[in-house]
């Protein structure tokens, strides 16, 4: 699946919402914010190509819940055009490309139970239209893993982590042969991420291993990607030095880590040290730990290093001179890791700021001509035809009405839908015709946990709106039902399995379960095809008392008298209760009357619509009472 569409971010220099940053020279260098989102976007370290293109996950809604579309995209950092790379049902991770961009490999997190997930790998090719078929590999138990491939993608490195034990492994994989064609474990564990130079032909990663005297050291070492694989130490910790953060390696083999160490008779050192033809230097000293991270070219090291909320970048070349402080970064909670382009012009990161999401942002040399006007903020949706799901939730006994959209609609003559709800959960009662689909010819029918939906519209559907409601009864004793014929996953799948279930719309991740669209089919009234984008939804079971949240007066709606409520315990003036809690901090404050005051506003603009809909005038807004 592909579709190509332009986005653009705003630069700042000085101020940049509540981020705010201070350049060391305001006409070198730039912040730019590559995506905007309400759900954190990710960027691994093999993200970027060689000519400077990167891939990553983001959430296609911006819901939370609906983890199954976090899809992978991929970036051009001079255009800034973003091309979709995936579409599938299931949750994608750590997304990795080849050198030149042709290949791009990424993990899926499939459910096999309603309690256990497993992680399979795919890798795609702009060759065959970026076309998802069988996986590589898969692995079960598994807490992190991650796929790196070659610089022309031939080869796959697949590095597996467990969560509380010490076996971590990586494998290698051929991907003409679709054979595994070798595997390392590790007997005391791997330190967090693998890297991997931007020409993708060297991969660094830090091993533990016992030193003596109840002591734990590290070996760093340094694999190259093709055959023969060769895996070398570079570096052994003694015990009295360590290595705190994820090293970064260059196309010519030069690897900049941070470590803190003693020397007898030196005292205490800390700072960016460098490999460099075998040898061992001290390349900077910092006050305390930082993220480095080598330009391509080896040239250049960068690094990021906070304190008290404010994140320094310096730039130093790797022979020691032309040390600057490039940027000062304001309201930052954590810096993901960076990744620099081959000359040192650019550098990608995640960063997280206070009270927000992961966000993916570059520091670059090279000014963006970006247009005055048409500025979009992602993830704004792209000028393609969507369907989409939304997500509710509602506890035992409460009747629900889940509208399906479609947005970016243009002369949209028919549409077929299949939809798979958990029928277990919600008890189906009926189908309601939409705003955009009132007076069109209009069928469904249910079974077996689907709706199947059929709409035609000679006049044609265009822009936004709702296509249909689901109204569900939600049951009072739920029951959870495993769909049939589930895939006996063990330990291991084996290298090209085919039997994993693409699609598993009953399953449930705790009180949240999938509302899945199976089959879409869309065309125009003259019978053309339309390629929709599919967005699925959830449903949440919730308590009593979560469904009861922001009816402050419990009367059994949510006015701007249990935001006035909310406000007066905020100030003192009320006890407060739980029910006003909307974030559940432990505290009723201003922002959670705003919440309820949001929701009461929402709650009169749906009533006002509902009665013009009806030709009934509309009621004023009872503000204040």
């Amino acid at each position: 699946m592909s579709s190509k569409y332009k986005i653009y971010t705003i630069i700042s220099a000085v101020l940049f919402s509540s981020l705010w940053i201070f350049p060391a020279s305001a006409e070198e260098w730039n912040l730019i914010k590559l995506t905007e989102n309400d759900v954190d976007d990710k960027f691994s370290p093999y993200g970027m190509t060689a000519d400077g293109r990167i891939v990553y996950i983001t959430d296609t809604d911006g819901n939370y819940a609906t983890i199954w579309d976090r899809e992978v995209f991929m970036m051009d950092l001079e255009t800034l055009e973003v091309e979709r790379i995936t579409d599938n049902l299931h949750q994608d991770l750590c997304a990795a490309v080849s050198a030149d961009g042709s290949k791009v490999a990424f993990v899926e997190i499939e459910p096999i139970s309603d309690t256990d997930e497993v992680r399979v790998v795919y890798v795609v090719s702009e060759s065959n239209g970026w076309n998802q078929s069988y996986p590589i590999t898969a692995s079960y138990g598994y807490s992190s893993t991650c796929p790196l491939l070659s610089a022309d993608g031939r080869y796959l490195t697949f590095y597996e982590m467990f969560s509380g034990t010490d076996h971590d492994r990586f494998r290698v994989f051929d991907m003409i042969t679709r054979n595994q064609k070798g595997a390392y474990t590790s007997v005391y564990g791997f330190y967090n991420w693998m890297v991997q130079s931007l020409d993708k032909s060297k991969i660094a990663y830090l091993e533990y291993v016992p030193c003596g005297n109840d002591k734990e050291c590290q070996r760093l070492h340094v694999m190259s990607t093709t055959p023969p694989f060769s895996d070398k130490i570079i570096y052994t910790t003694t015990g009295v030095e360590k290595i705190l953060i994820i090293p970064s390696i260059s196309n010519d083999g030069k690897v900049a880590f941070y470590m803190e160490s003693e020397f007898p008779g030196e005292g205490a050192k800390k700072g960016v040290f460098l490999y460099e033809n075998g040898n061992i230097r001290l390349l900077t000293p910092t006050e305390r730990p930082v993220v480095p991270v080598i330009s391509g070219d080896g040239s250049k090291v960068f690094y990021f290093e906070k304190k008290s909320g404010r994140e320094k970048v310096y730039r130093i070349n790797t022979d020691g001179s032309g040390k600057e402080l490039v940027v000062t970064i304001g309201n930052v909670w954590t810096i993901g890791t960076p990744v620099a382009n081959y000359d040192g012009s650019k550098v990608v990161f995640m960063l997280e700021r206070w009270n927000d999401d992961f966000d993916i942002y570059m520091i670059s040399q090279q000014t963006m001509n970006l247009p005055g006007i048409n500025i979009e903020f992602f993830p704004a949706f792209p000028p393609m035809t969507s369907v989409v799901v939304a997500s509710a939730k509602a506890t035992r006994g409460d009747v629900v009405q889940i509208p399906i959209e479609i947005k970016n609609a243009n002369n949209v003559g028919s549409v077929d839908i299949v939809l798979s709800y958990p029928s277990g959960i919600l008890q189906f009662m009926d189908v309601i015709p939409g705003s955009l689909t009132q007076n069109s010819l209009f069928e469904h029918n249910v079974e077996d946990g689907k709706i199947r939906v059929g709409i035609v519209e000679t006049g044609g559907i265009s822009g936004d709106g709702s296509l249909f409601y689901m109204k569900f009864r939600v049951a009072e004793n739920p029951q959870v039902s495993m769909p049939e014929n589930l895939p006996q996953v063990g330990k291991e799948i084996g290298v090209g399995v085919e039997g994993l279930t693409p699609n598993l719309p009953g399953l449930s991740r705790g009180n949240e379960y999938n509302l899945v669209l199976e089959d879409l089919a869309v065309y125009t009234t003259d019978n053309q095809e339309v390629n929709a984008l599919k967005i699925n939804g959830t449903f949440e079971l919730i308590s009593e008392e979560e469904a009861n949240k922001g009816d402050v007066n419990g009367d059994g709606e949510i006015t701007s008298v249990d935001a006035l409520m909310a406000l007066q315990m905020a100030v003192g003036k009320l006890e407060p209760k739980p029910v006003a809690d909307m974030d559940d901090d432990g505290n009723v404050r201003a922002n959670d009357a705003m919440e309820i005051m949001k929701i009461a506003t929402q709650n009169m603009m749906e009533k006002t619509y509902q009665m013009i809909q009806q030709g009934i005038k509309k009621p004023k807004f009872p503000f204040g009472g």
